[in-house]
């Protein structure tokens, strides 16, 4: 899942931009605060869908591939 994360967080942060960070930024410290965790939880949940319906089938199938 690890991958997932590194691969995913730029779009999910690029995405939440302007729907999160904008509105919360007027906040100041507790506005940032929030940004954070809602960043963080974003791109974990997004990276957790990444490898159960992506990442995870496909290594499934390197039994398939096996080089001796």
């Amino acid at each position: 899942m690890s991958y997932s994360l590194y691969a995913c967080h730029i779009l999910v942060f690029s995405v939440l931009w302007s729907y999160v960070d904008k509105p919360l930024h007027r906040y100041g410290m507790a506005g940032n605060w929030a940004i954070v965790g809602i960043r963080m939880a974003a791109a974990i949940g997004f990276a957790a869908l990444l490898w159960h319906f992506f990442e995870r089938p496909i290594l499934k199938l390197k039994r398939h591939f096996t080089f001796r």
